[in-house]
């Protein structure tokens, strides 16, 4: 979802050297996006406990919890586990602080590139309600909801991100390509 805010600016900023874009599991603009109930959640489970002193090892099983679906395997809550545990703190909240002033929202209908839209079925941070907001804000998009998996669908659903992703790159490896060549 990071690396999705991340590829809009740089739409933003230089849209003649994209190709295309792979937007997955992220929202368009903080308060645009998510409600004040979601936002509210964001702020509390992420950053006012590090500033009370608390640590990611703290932090780790709500936050865990929040990102991943019910039936989500061990192995993966184990892999995020040692991610959080490996963040610092003070970069932490500036990211935190930098999603909350996020909004491209007012530039999707701008996006004339294809753009392949892959949410969780079962994402309580950005849920796919968000990706169907956006498919209809963006002309040229595809929507895929993977099934069984949270905010994390490309390590919950590998099998189903994998191709949602390979299909949509075949199919505009041309334009890719000729954008290349410039």
């Amino acid at each position: 979802s990071m690396g999705a805010r991340i590829l809009l600016d740089f739409h933003s900023r230089y849209h003649d050297y994209v190709a295309t874009l792979t937007l997955c599991d992220c929202f368009y603009g903080f308060k645009a996006a998510l409600s004040p109930e979601k936002q509210a959640e964001f702020i509390e489970l992420r950053e006012r406990p590090l500033r009370e002193g608390k640590t990611f090892a703290d932090l780790a099983p709500k936050l865990i919890e929040s990102l991943v679906s019910p039936s989500c395997p061990e192995s993966i809550r184990e892999e995020l586990l040692t991610s959080i545990l490996a963040l610092r703190k003070e970069s932490y909240l500036k990211t935190l602080r930098a999603s909350t002033t996020f909004d491209r929202g007012s530039e999707l209908a701008n996006i004339t590139q294809p753009v392949q839209l892959i949410y969780g079925e079962q994402d309580r941070l950005t849920p796919p309600t968000i990706g169907k907001e956006m498919n209809e804000l963006i002309a040229e998009s595809e929507l895929a909801v993977l099934e069984g998996a949270g905010h994390l669908s490309n390590l919950e659903n590998p099998t189903a991100f994998n191709a949602t992703l390979t299909q949509f790159l075949h199919l505009h490896a041309e334009q890719a390509a000729f954008l290349k060549t410039l």
